[in-house]
Parts: structure tokens; C-alpha cells; sequence
């Protein structure tokens, strides 16, 4: 199914379909709204009387542990913490309640298409990409998979963490995707993404022993966006077109990405998009959940994923070396 034919299917057909869940919704809304504002009510004044009181013993166990490496002062952040997370539970609740009864309807709209709210990714397969970070624990939501144009895709929220306590850092937040192409097979191992090169002298970019060397591209607009890094420079050249370029440097973009890397090898492609936005979200809980605006913004953001297939299904492997073959007879 195309994206063509699925934009066919007009907003508000789509809204009409939903139309039962969305009232049920509103239901919900309505009585997590009143559980939320009953809860700041509460927490306003409680964070008032705890705030001093707590950083009263903040300062008692400051002075006691004074000179020591571990300090156990935090009451404070910990304390207000816990009040933030009570109060704002029913919104968070109300929001997994939507996307749990909406996605999956917006998702069977683009075909063979799944969607699980909290999956447990096994990002194992995805080291030889050469792209995944360094991590100790992750985190995922919103999780797709499917077939679109004979392509397996399968794209979800991730946040990657390195370290815990003091020396805990987020190594990447935003947007995976992954492509299965099943029919066309990488030659080489491409990868591109910005300050590559610090990897690349520590000695990290190698496929089976040898190292991955810098392509040799003919514009100096993208590789300062990009650096890229190949272990077949006929390929990457072929594969990273004016056009590819172009629509890359507009990916990152159009995600307002702090950055955005790629990797493209055996039958696969890996696109890491660093953002903080927070995709596939309904509207804030004050909003009716029969406004149209949510449903359509999500359903839109799930195109525009699926537009990438459109965009970076350019490159035909078998077609490259028969051009090769003909440019050296």
C-alpha cells in the first residue's frame, strides 16, 4: 500500500472510525482531569511545608557527612520527586490509555502493521551496524513494525543510557528506524554521521579485521554535516547521490534532529535520528479527546516515518555493478 493511497483515506474517515473509542476516551479524560487537578490541590501547599523541612535535613546530613565522598544529602530533589510523579500520574495514564486504543487503529491503516506501547527491543542484531552507542540499559515506547513496499520496517522511541548515579549520561534520544530491504543486498558497510572521525581513529570502524576508510564524496556541503565512512568507495559514491544527499540533509531536518546517523550494509539500513521531541503523543490532557488535531498529528507522524522508504529507496545494488561492469568494458 502507498503512501499515496493511504493519504486517500481522508482525516476525517479516519476520525469517523474512531469515533466510539475517542467518546470512551473523553470519558476517561474527563476523570483522570479531575484526579489531576484534585492532586495539585494537594501537592501545592504539601510541597510547601516539605520543601524547608527537607532542606532542613538536607543540611543536617551535609555537616554530618562533611569531608566524606559519599553524601547522602538529596532528601529535597528526592522528596519532590515523588510528589511531582503522584501528581502527574493521571495524565500519564490518561495519555498510555489513548495511544493504547488509538495506535494500533492508525497503524492498521498503513497495512501490515503492529503496534506495542512498551516492547522490550533486543538491540543485540543492531551492533554490527556500527552506530548503536555504548549502553548499559535502554528504554522504548511506541513501537511499529510491518511491511511497506516489500520492505520490513520497524521504527519506535528509544533512549540509550551509559553509566548510573553520578556518572549516568544518555547517550541517544529520538527516533530508530530500521529497514529490512530482503531483496537488495549491500555490497560494502556505509555509515555516515557527524564527528565520525573521533571513531574512526580509535579504531572501532572495522568490518571483520579491516577498517572502514573515509569515502570520497564530491560535496563539501554534506560532508560538513556528515562524515562518512566506507568499506566499498564505488558503492558509497553510487549510493550517496545528489539526490540521497539531498534528501538526508533534509531528514535531519525535518526531525529537528540534533543529528542524525546511518548505517547501510548486507540487506539492511539503520537511520539513528537524535531528537527531544516526543513523537506519537495525544494532546494535553485539558484538550477533549474528540479534538481532531491529536488523531490526525499522529497518523501524520506516522506517514512521515514511512515517507523515509520513499525518500532512501533510491539505490538498486545489482543495477550499480552492472553500470560498473559497463563503465570498464
Amino acid at each position: 500500500m502507498s503512501l499515496e493511497t493511504i493519504r486517500n483515506k481522508t482525516d476525517k474517515q479516519l476520525l469517523d472510525e474512531c469515533s466510539d473509542k475517542l467518546q470512551k476516551l473523553e470519558t476517561i479524560r474527563h476523570i483522570k482531569l479531575h484526579s489531576y487537578n484534585f492532586r495539585k490541590k494537594i501537592s501545592i501547599p504539601a510541597a510547601t511545608i516539605l520543601t524547608p523541612l527537607c532542606g532542613w535535613i538536607d543540611y543536617w546530613l551535609f555537616m554530618l557527612q562533611r569531608g566524606s565522598d559519599d553524601s547522602a544529602a538529596g532528601v529535597t530533589f528526592l522528596v519532590l520527586s515523588l510528589l511531582w510523579y503522584w501528581t502527574t500520574q493521571p495524565k500519564r495514564q490518561y495519555a498510555k490509555e489513548y495511544k493504547k486504543k488509538i495506535l494500533p487503529d492508525i497503524a492498521n491503516i498503513f497495512g501490515n502493521f503492529t503496534y506495542k506501547h512498551n516492547p522490550k527491543p533486543d538491540l543485540h542484531h543492531l551492533k554490527k551496524s556500527l552506530i548503536v552507542p555504548n549502553h548499559t540499559r535502554c528504554k522504548a515506547e511506541d513501537f511499529f513494525s510491518g511491511q511497506y513496499k516489500d520492505i520490513t520496517i520497524e521504527f519506535l522511541e528509544l533512549k540509550l543510557i551509559r553509566g548510573s548515579g553520578k556518572n549516568k549520561k544518555i547517550v541517544f534520544k529520538g527516533l530508530m528506524i530500521f529497514l529490512d530491504l530482503k531483496h537488495k543486498k549491500f555490497y560494502g558497510h556505509t555509515i555516515l554521521m557527524k564527528e565520525m572521525i573521533k571513531i574512526a581513529h580509535s579504531g572501532k570502524l572495522k568490518i571483520e579485521g579491516q577498517p572502514l576508510k573515509r569515502a570520497n564524496l564530491v560535496d563539501p556541503k554534506f560532508e560538513k554535516v556528515f562524515d562518512v565512512y566506507t568499506s566499498d568507495q564505488v558503492e558509497a559514491r553510487y549510493l550517496l547521490d545528489p539526490v540521497m544527499m539531498e534528501d538526508l540533509v533534509a531528514l535531519r531536518d525535518e526531525y529537528e534532529g540534533n543529528g542524525l546517523s546511518a548505517a547501510m550494509y548486507d540487506s539492511k539500513m539503520l537511520i539513528m535520528i537524535n531528537s527531544n521531541h516526543n513523537y506519537f503523543e495525544p494532546a494535553d490532557i485539558h484538550i477533549p479527546a474528540t479534538a481532531p488535531d491529536s488523531i490526525i498529528s499522529m497518523k501524520h507522524e506516522i506517514e512521515k516515518t514511512l515517507s523515509i522508504v520513499d525518500k532512501l529507496s533510491l539505490y538498486d545494488p545489482v543495477t550499480m555493478k552492472a553500470e560498473q561492469k559497463l563503465q570498464e568494458a
